[in-house]
């Protein structure tokens, strides 16, 4: 953990942390726990340690028979690829995207699907500008693309889904299991692009003593060969700031529409951030 303070007087804390063990949820909770205790409050929400909500059910001779698991999923024995082998290196990025064009997403794709499905939607497309033998999906509308997207994501909204993935990495024990997107291009040929998507919690009201915190974003070392963008809603403004780590040629699709995603670099999207968010030092 390391705590840098600015000639402006605002403050950076930056931790470091084992996804294995830790995820944003978890990670907020000590946050805003730690700001609680600086400030002699109680802390609002205590972790649980039940072990036994991860405890698998009875697990059959056969494997678990859905096949989302095997698609999203891979049990390895190989360490992932090494990313200086990559021909093509990820770039890290940070994005501001405002409640206005996050609703306007919705717009496009209609009023029953929530925010994160209308944002991948609208991702996929911009893959399908940078991918080949992706006309299909670029001739979609965003509608389309969208129910699709829904598709995919409805089986892991039920509880069976968890439940059932508990099976499935206990079946496979110990033979370690990494997530197919985070291998990235396994065909070289098929000129494939992965990317996973994580969906963050709305980043917690942290105070220290000097102010609501302001910002937050992570760094995720995925490698080079997927890509990854994590998503995480502000406080009070409803605006995202997205965190991403992709290919060159992603970027700059990305950036082709600067109405979506702004780089957090621009001193214009940085004027507008400062000027919605309430005074803080973090």
């Amino acid at each position: 953990m390391q705590v840098t303070e600015l000639r402006c007087g605002a403050m950076v804390i930056g931790c470091v942390l084992d996804h294995r063990a830790v995820d944003a949820y978890s990670f907020f909770m000590f946050m805003s726990a730690w700001a609680n205790i600086a400030l002699n409050k109680p802390i609002k929400q205590m972790p649980s340690f039940c072990r036994f909500l991860l405890s698998s059910r009875n697990i059959s001779s056969s494997n678990p028979s859905d096949p989302i698991y095997d698609k999203i999923f891979t049990p390895s024995l190989q360490p992932p690829p090494n990313p200086q082998l990559s021909s093509e290196t990820r770039v890290n990025h940070i994005y501001y995207i405002s409640a206005v064009d996050i609703a306007r997403l919705q717009e496009l794709t209609g009023h029953n699907h929530t925010k994160i499905v209308c944002f991948i939607a609208y991702f996929w497309k911009i893959l399908a500008r940078t991918a080949r033998r992706a006309k299909t999906l670029i001739d979609m509308t965003l509608a389309e693309v969208a129910e699709e997207v829904n598709k995919w994501l409805s089986p892991a909204k039920k509880e069976d889904h968890f439940l059932g993935l508990l099976e499935w990495v206990e079946a496979y024990k110990p033979k370690p299991i990494v997530p197919t997107a985070y291998l990235g291009d396994c065909n070289e040929e098929d000129e494939s692009i992965s990317c996973a998507v994580s969906s963050g919690r709305r980043f917690p009201e942290i105070n220290f003593g000097w102010g609501n915190a302001t910002f937050s974003s992570c760094h995720f070392p995925v490698g080079n060969k997927g890509g990854y963008l994590f998503p995480v809603p502000q406080s009070n403004t409803g605006d995202w700031i997205v965190y991403a780590k992709v290919a060159p040629k992603i970027v700059a699709a990305m950036e082709q529409e600067p109405t979506i995603f702004r780089p957090l670099r621009t001193l214009q999207c940085l004027h507008e951030y400062k000027s919605k968010s309430s005074r803080a030092r973090l």
